[in-house]
């Protein structure tokens, strides 16, 4: 091996230790929130992963994967289940390339594949099977129509839907029940089971108001906008463009550096800098080259802010009633800790004592 080679594997093996180290460092302090009183060792194992696995993504990891691929080495792009264990891997084998002693050995395969095997067991606890001729499921969101169609989900699940989906920001309960008794008559008929899933509107993080004097509303890269919290704006700071949040609190806690989403991400930017009436943003990346369109009932993400929005607007308390009485899996956005599960078990249990 030539000695460039010898001194890449070198730095290469250097950078998988300090990530493997940062990814410890970060995956600690979340593991330590979740796992309180937490006593199976298949979660405590998956939150472990989780954790980890949340600190491993937050590295642009593209410029390591790229030296790995050269030497025929693992990119870590499916260490999904198993991120630490995919890293020591990789660090014992450029130890065995470089002749190198190392503590380090290889995973065990009971162990190298735990997570999956956790996953694969969720897998088929929530969703039921795996098929026998394929190793996805198939979820379908069930449109309007569903509900008076005569043949829809009888053909979606004789067809292999493994799951249908309703999205609870749409129709209503009269609608969701006429759907639900088209599942279940389908599935008696089929000997299939296939299972319902409901998701929780939640609340709506969105543009509000779009406010500008420009003919054309488009944003482009570098461009600047001002996101305000304020319903009345006494200042813009002559930025052409000021949109206003649905949630406006969420705005004062944003934070210089901050990285912002809009539109579902097809137009991204950093908080430059904060006032006293918002946040100026600068754009950072546009979906489309010649900029994207700006409009009000947008969404709106904050990617790094640790703000806790309340999960369940009045209207999801009302929906949960019915949803936790027919929906085998119940989607809530905005979870952020144990509080807010609880929250929903609170409903779910209150639902089963009503209908027994």
């Amino acid at each position: 091996m030539k000695n460039a080679d010898l001194k890449d594997l070198k730095n290469l093996h250097k950078e998988l230790l300090e990530l493997k180290q940062d990814i410890l460092s970060n995956g600690q302090e979340i593991i330590s929130r979740w796992s309180a009183d937490i006593d199976d060792q298949d979660t405590l194992y998956s939150i472990q992963n989780l954790a980890y696995y949340m600190a491993f993504r937050k590295n642009d990891l593209r410029a390591l994967q790229s030296k790995l691929q050269r030497y025929g080495l693992s990119s870590l792009g499916r260490s999904e289940s198993r991120v630490i264990e995919s890293i020591d891997t990789i660090l014992v084998s450029i130890a065995a390339i470089l002749a190198t002693n190392t503590s380090l050995g290889y995973p065990s395969k009971e162990l190298f594949y735990r997570g999956q095997k956790i996953l694969e067991k969720n897998t088929d606890h929530v969703i039921g099977p795996q098929p026998a001729d394929r190793y996805t499921r198939i979820m379908v969101t069930l449109p309007t129509q569903a509900a008076t169609d005569k043949y829809l989900i009888y053909s979606l699940i004789e067809n292999g839907t493994d799951v249908v989906r309703i999205n609870c920001a749409h129709d209503h309960a009269d609608i969701w029940k006429k759907m639900i008794n088209k599942v279940k008559k389908a599935n008696k008929e089929l000997e299939k089971n296939c299972k319902i899933a409901m998701d929780i509107a939640g609340p709506k993080i969105r543009t509000k108001r779009l406010l500008t004097t420009l003919k054309d509303v488009k944003i482009n890269k570098n461009d600047l906008l001002f996101l305000s919290g304020e319903e009345y704006l006494t200042n813009y700071y002559s930025i052409p463009v000021v949109v206003d949040c649905t949630i406006p609190e969420i705005v004062k806690h944003i934070k210089v550096g901050d990285p912002v989403h809009i539109d579902d991400g097809h137009v991204q930017g950093v908080v430059e800098d904060i006032k006293p009436e918002g946040a100026v943003i600068r754009i950072t990346h546009c979906f489309k080259q010649g900029g994207v369109r700006l409009k009000s009932e947008r969404g709106l993400s904050f990617p790094k802010l640790d703000y806790k929005t309340e999960i369940l607007t009045e209207k999801d308390k009302e929906d949960l009633d019915f949803v936790c009485r027919h929906a085998d899996i119940i989607g809530i956005s905005f979870v952020k800790d144990n509080e807010d599960i609880q929250e929903i078990r609170v409903c779910n249990l209150s639902a089963k004592k009503m209908s027994a």
